[in-house]
């Protein structure tokens, strides 16, 4: 039993590259820049085109709600991480400004 202590652990699986679990060296929290100039549909046309591209909207329109083995908990949590890094890594307070405009006009119509 004493050896079970000295045991290293086992590494977790590598995700293969076709999984859409997977994030590769291109896929860091601040290089997701969309122009902030466009407007909320195109802005959200974009934010949408590019995560597709990323294979990575499905864990924003609930087709992905939850980890696809061999993927682990952990590999959930670092999609949704890097997602909500893009995402907020892309939204200036203009753009917050102009949402929260649209969506006021939406109520008021």
């Amino acid at each position: 039993m004493a050896g079970d202590k000295d045991t290293p652990p086992q590494p977790l699986p590598k995700i293969d590259i076709s999984s859409l679990f997977f994030l590769g060296p291109q896929d860091r929290p601040r290089d997701f820049l969309i122009s902030a100039r466009l407007n909320n549909e195109d802005w959200t046309a974009e934010i949408e085109t590019d995560l597709q591209a990323r294979r990575k909207f499905r864990f924003l329109d609930d087709t992905i709600i939850a980890p696809i083995p061999p993927c682990t908990d952990v590999d959930w949590t670092v999609i949704h991480t890097m997602l909500v890094s893009w995402i907020m890594n892309n939204i200036t307070i203009e753009k917050v400004i102009e949402i929260e405009n649209v969506i006021e006009n939406d109520i008021q119509d």
